[in-house]
């Protein structure tokens, strides 16, 4: 599964989110104007990791991610950096601190527009995380999300565990 399939799967989810928004909003055929800052992030990942040259053994993580303003119905695209860590075995949010990532990915604003995308939830990004040299030993891994506003504030999305076995 792709990560833009990974998003098509959540659209149903997003029908709902976030429930206290006022006023219709639709998606439109081009991108909303991209914004600085961020109440939250919605990070889309298949719960196995993926096998894309056919070769035993996991080569990544196809993810998609959706960013939210309390003030909007629909994701909203954005202007600073997204940063995505990756933690060897289930690594509690609370345990985040003491734990040493394994690979970290960062995007800027110019390649989060390369990835930027539309589903039938909104517009969001679609990436993709290989591992490189640096393949996880364990058979679970746990994936965290940072934005980064130019402002410098930060909003942190909840960890997700995800599988490393082949499929």
């Amino acid at each position: 599964m792709t990560a833009w399939r990974t998003l098509l799967t959540a659209a149903a989810l997003l029908a709902l989110w976030p429930a206290g928004c006022t006023g219709p909003e639709r998606v439109t055929s081009t991108p909303p104007q991209a914004v600085g800052d961020v109440d939250d992030i919605l990070v889309l990942a298949d719960p196995v990791a993926a096998n894309w040259d056919g070769q035993v053994g996991s080569d990544g993580l196809d993810v998609g991610v959706l960013l939210f303003r309390h003030d909007r119905k629909l994701p909203v695209t954005v202007k600073g950096t997204l940063e995505l860590r990756l933690y060897e075995g289930v690594v509690r949010a609370e345990d985040l601190s003491k734990a040493r990532p394994l690979r970290t990915w960062r995007f800027d604003s110019a390649q989060l527009r390369s990835l930027l995308g539309r589903t039938p939830a909104g517009w969001g990004y679609a990436l993709r995380l290989p591992w490189g040299p640096n393949r996880p030993a364990t058979s679970s891994v746990t994936l965290t999300a940072r934005y980064i506003a130019p402002s410098g504030r930060t909003v942190h999305a909840p960890p997700v565990a995800i599988a490393t076995r082949p499929r």
